[in-house]
């Protein structure tokens, strides 16, 4: 089995100097100073995934060195060195290079974590790594570093065969903090961080076969250790036609996340444009490409210098030129085989290696001169930089190939315009992702900047319409973002109320006239999840009423199973006031019992399961896998409110002899099952009990979006009314994992609080 490392890479940043939490009144070490370089990594079996969901996320390196941690101590256990990012890790030589220091002879230990340390997450790990150095006078010591995985790693292999003889099958694996649930044929690992008093994992496997009847199995892997991983190999074996009688079995396999063999991966190389600041050491790195391009007035944009930069050693560097005068060349050779640097140099193009094999770093510098960026009229154009690097590989978890070649293009655009349209830049394409759909976003950027008024011309792509005659969107000129990028400022705007999945073109408006230079946007398509059974048609008219059909899955749950022990089903299909179809779903609050035996229950419907009745309270598992972010929910009601006979404290706003409230409300959730989830009833990341009060929290952590609709009368007209809920997103850009949704005719209904009310419901749909 191999490996997959990451070294933590060189990115682009503009150095703020060393700031650290230092404690030199220590000095059980040696006389005489040593140098040291530590050089971080990280050891994974797989990939690693950010948290961010966007749509353009960072890089696993990159997420990875933002959370690194490194600790220094002495030998009695003093800790001497702390850094993180926030603090300012003292890179050599931008960040992801090497940590270089002094420090007095002796002995040191030197610790390293970075990673999410959270109880199961299917993408979340932790990572931490330690070693030992003995440090001589006036010696050079290296030290790699290297974080390892430590989680307790679990994935989930089945047979061709079990699909022939169950339609459905869930594995749920659980810790004492928390569980993570393995629907059908779930593909990705879960990760898990062992509690610390006790590391025994409990696992349950519940199917059901073609025939309808149910299978259990469950079990534990007791002490399961850390920087493992257990695979559930579950296998049908069918003896044959002599023998009959087949049997499903279930295996796990454990093998070490910590194994010898390692694909190193070097970072690729790194290709920017730099501006050399004279108060400092460090140059300002910007990255290049189609979102950054360089705006400038002919004559007044003086050297551009881009630089290339490895951990590994640099063999060759070509440049690319397109748009130049028929007498510069369109192709050179900077560096490597067949390189002129004299014809090079006549160009007025200049470069040159600067190699440093101890702190893993080459540097190629490139200066294009403005001899010959002066020469040039207006337009744009296109340099585009080469470099080959003899160590940099790459593992894509299929293969081992080693891409040795990384290629950025660098834009300079020369125009009289005061400001240009450009494509968003990676923190904006960021800004992007947490739009709505229906909005666009667009960016600018002042080329001249004696204004104080700028905005921008906006049309549908191919619609033939004059851009002084296009939709204009002014920019309060207060308001811009100032950007250390050649001789601008960067300026954007959002739109909303596009049409999804349309292109749109826009220019800059530079004192109140269309501009030159036309960005285009596409407006992104929506996953376009829906609800299944979300006209309510299908049911199952037993003891208690369902609602799905008969040979399909669950997806919405009711109450019915807590009030038909006593011969009442709360929810059920109603076919004389519905929106389409032959029926909507009806919700009536009553006293279900006998005599003064019994309890007032809620009409009520949600996306889950009705998990278990303790007493005369129910246990709810809400929520349902789920991986979009739209905009509303919509859907048709009629609502009838009773008078309030039942009163309870935790409902304070349901009063005797008051007209009752009903309520719907939908949440989008992450893959937090530990928040507002209940490890006796895994798989769910809400887990309802109303005999203790645990009931949905909308400010929870695990809530990204939640909308409501409280009815505090009865709605208009005879039938059903179209309604809107507007999904207010907490954490904006990140793609849900659940969603819930929930109607009951009487809001106080956790609290069996309210009165005979009625709620009509059809046709739920999500708005993008």
């Amino acid at each position: 089995m191999i490996t997959r490392k990451i070294i933590l890479p060189l990115v682009a940043l503009a150095m703020t100097g060393i700031t650290s939490c230092t404690d030199d009144t220590y000095k059980d070490y040696g006389e005489g100073a040593g140098t040291i370089s530590i050089i971080p990594e990280v050891s994974s079996l797989v990939p690693v995934t950010p948290i961010s969901r966007a749509d353009e996320a960072p890089s696993d390196a990159d997420y990875l060195l933002q959370k690194l941690n490194i600790v220094i101590s002495t030998a009695r256990g003093n800790a001497i060195r702390y850094w993180n990012s926030a603090s300012g890790i003292p890179w050599n030589n931008g960040a992801g290079s090497s940590i270089d220091f002094t420090l007095n002879s002796g002995t040191y230990t030197i610790e390293g974590w970075t990673g999410d340390s959270i109880a199961a997450s299917w993408t979340r790990k932790y990572f931490k790594g330690k070693e030992v150095v003995s440090l001589k006078p006036d010696e050079h010591t290296a030290v790699q570093l290297t974080c390892k995985i430590v989680n307790t790693a679990v994935d989930v292999k089945y047979s061709d065969q079990i699909d022939d003889v169950l339609s459905h099958y869930t594995l749920v694996v659980s810790t004492a903090a928390t569980s993570l649930n393995y629907e059908g044929r779930e593909e990705r690992t879960g990760y898990f961080m062992l509690p610390t008093k006790s590391h025994d994992m409990t696992w349950v496997f519940n199917g059901i076969r073609k025939d309808g009847t149910a299978i259990h199995m469950h079990g534990t892997i007791e002490d399961a250790k850390a920087s493992t991983k257990y695979r559930f190999l579950i296998n049908y074996e069918d003896p044959g036609i002599n023998y009959g009688g087949g049997a499903i079995t279930i295996d796990v396999d454990e093998s070490t996340l910590d194994v010898e063999e390692h694909v190193r991966l070097r970072m690729r190389p790194v290709i920017t444009r730099y501006i050399e600041q004279p108060d400092t050491q460090e140059p300002t790195h910007f990255e290049i490409g189609e979102a950054n391009p360089l705006p400038g007035i002919k004559n007044k944009i003086g050297d551009i210098c881009l630089m290339a930069r490895s951990s590994g050693k640099i063999t060759g560097v070509r440049l690319q030129m397109d748009g130049l005068p028929e007498s510069v060349p369109t192709d050179i050779i900077m560096y490597g085989k067949d390189a002129d640097p004299d014809a090079v140099s006549a160009l007025g193009i200049s470069g040159s290696l600067n190699d440093n094999p101890i702190r893993r770093i080459t540097n190629f510098p490139i200066t294009i001169s403005s001899k010959l960026i002066d020469a040039l009229d207006d337009g744009e154009f296109r340099f585009t930089v080469s470099v080959t690097d003899e160590n940099y590989g790459l593992n894509d978890a299929e293969t081992d190939r080693n891409t040795k070649e990384r290629t950025e293009t660098f834009i300079l655009n020369i125009t009289s315009e005061g400001a240009i349209a450009v494509k968003p830049n990676e923190e904006e394409k960021h800004e992007l992702a947490r739009l709505h759909y229906d909005e666009i976003l667009l960016v600018g950027q002042v080329v001249n900047d004696e204004t104080d008024k700028v905005g921008f011309y906006v049309r549908e792509q191919g619609s033939g319409t004059p851009w002084d005659q296009a939709e204009y969107i002014d920019v309060d000129a207060s308001e811009l973002q100032s950007r250390a990028i050649a001789n601008g400022t960067r300026f954007k705007a959002v739109v909303g109320g596009r049409t999804i999945g349309k292109t749109y073109e826009y220019v800059t408006s530079y004192n109140q006239k269309p501009g030159v230079t036309v960005a285009t946007v596409t407006q992104r398509s929506p996953m376009t999840w829906t609800l299944p059974n979300a006209g309510f048609e299908d049911w199952q008219l037993s003891t208690p009423y369902l609602i799905y059909g008969s040979g399909q899955e669950m997806f919405w749950d009711s109450g019915n199973h807590g009030s038909s022990t006593m011969k009442k089903n709360v929810t059920v299909p109603e076919s004389n006031i519905k929106h389409s179809g032959n029926y909507s779903i009806k919700l009536e609050s009553q006293f279900v019992g006998i005599g003064s035996l019994g309890k007032f229950a809620a009409g009520n419907v949600f996306i889950g399961e009705y998990l278990d009745t303790k007493g005369t309270n129910g246990v709810l598992g809400w929520g349902r896998p789920f991986k979009d972010t739209p905009k509303q929910i919509k859907g048709y009601v009629k609502y009838t409110p009773g008078i309030v006979k039942y009163t309870n404290s935790g409902a304070p706003d349901i009063i005797e002899g008051q007209p009752d409230k009903g309520i719907i409300y939908v949440a989008l959730l992450d893959d937090d099952m530990v928040t507002q989830g209940d490890k006796n009833y895994p798989g769910y990341p809400v887990v309802v009990r109303t005999e203790d009060a645990h009931l949905f929290d909308k400010n929870a952590r695990n809530v990204i979006a939640y909308g409501e609709l409280i009815f505090d009368k009865a709605t208009e007209g005879t039938g059903l009314i179209e309604f809107t809920i507007d999904l207010d997103y907490y954490r904006r850009g990140e793609t849900p994992s659940y969603i819930i949704f929930t109607a009951s005719a009487s809001k106080g209904g956790d609290f069996f609080a309210g009165g005979p009310s009625i709620m009509w419901l059809d046709d739920i749909q999500l708005i993008y």
